[in-house]
């Protein structure tokens, strides 16, 4: 993502942004606390353009099952574990 605030520089990308939108103050703007976890990480073959993306720095599964509890209609947590080996 980028700095804005400089020339050349770039900022970390977080997996998740949670923020609760139902707590607004007086003039409707959202001063709840902000979530922030984890970093998407690009690498990318600079002979044929070919990028994967990785995020670290989730957290153990407890926290990200707290967020999922918290946020359900923005966290799903899909388990992708490969099945045991006949």
């Amino acid at each position: 993502m980028p700095e804005y605030g400089t020339a050349n520089a770039t900022g970390p990308m977080p997996a998740l942004t949670l923020s609760d939108v139902s707590k607004r103050d007086a003039e409707g703007y959202c001063r709840s606390d902000r979530h922030v976890v984890g970093r998407v990480e690009a690498w990318i073959c600079v002979g044929c353009g070919y990028t994967e993306h990785y995020t670290q720095g989730l957290g153990n599964k407890e926290r990200l099952a707290q967020l999922a509890a918290q946020y359900p209609q923005l966290v799903r947590i899909v388990d992708a574990s490969a099945p045991p080996a006949p």
